[in-house]
């Protein structure tokens, strides 16, 4: 009888990762849009965020979302996605999404948090794991208009102002951050 050595794939893939090519991502995160509205000790986010299944088979993906929570953030006190189950962790949260074959999908997470100080930030960064530029990131960012001196750290594009809240506008197209979006006011 020959001695079959069924088991030699399973540890070239668990010893030896190094070995194996480095495949695309199979999903591709492509275009978010987010309202940020902050109040005097509280901001609210809410995104939308597409991506793209770019293979013909259905795709179950894991998506990490991250909070900002440092010095001027606490853990958000609301959370709600658009899938119904999600994990906490210390930094964020972590959902499983589906992902029909070559289709497109969109995830909404809103969240809430109290902030310790007058700033704001919006995770950006962790777009670089994508290993992609988004084609298109929206932002509406709502202050009152009595918060003096609004400062960001991109150029917003327009500004409106209606009743006693001010709203600020930016667009970026192939968009591949380099910093967070930051909000400072006095």
């Amino acid at each position: 009888m020959p001695i079959r050595f069924w088991w030699l794939p399973l540890i070239t893939f668990f010893v030896f990762p190094g070995c194996r090519r480095q495949e695309p991502y199979p999903i591709r995160f492509f275009r978010e849009e987010v309202k940020i509205v902050i109040d005097s000790f509280r901001v609210t986010v809410a995104g939308t965020y597409h991506f793209k299944n770019l293979t013909n088979q259905s795709k179950t993906a894991k998506v990490c979302y991250p909070f900002p929570i440092d010095e001027f953030h606490f853990y958000p006190d609301l959370i709600l996605t658009s899938e119904f189950d999600y994990t906490k962790n210390d930094s964020g949260i972590t959902l499983l999404k589906n992902f029909k074959p070559m289709a497109q999908e969109s995830l909404s997470i809103l969240y809430q948090q109290k902030l310790k100080d007058r700033q704001v930030r919006y995770i950006l960064l962790t777009t670089k794991h994508w290993q992609r530029p988004l084609t298109e990131a929206r932002f509406v960012i709502s202050l009152p208009k009595d918060f003096k001196s609004p400062q960001f750290s991109y150029r917003p594009d327009s500004l409106r102002q209606q009743d006693q809240r001010r709203y600020y506008y930016l667009t970026k197209k192939n968009f591949f951050p380099k910093k967070d979006l930051i909000i400072t006011w006095q």
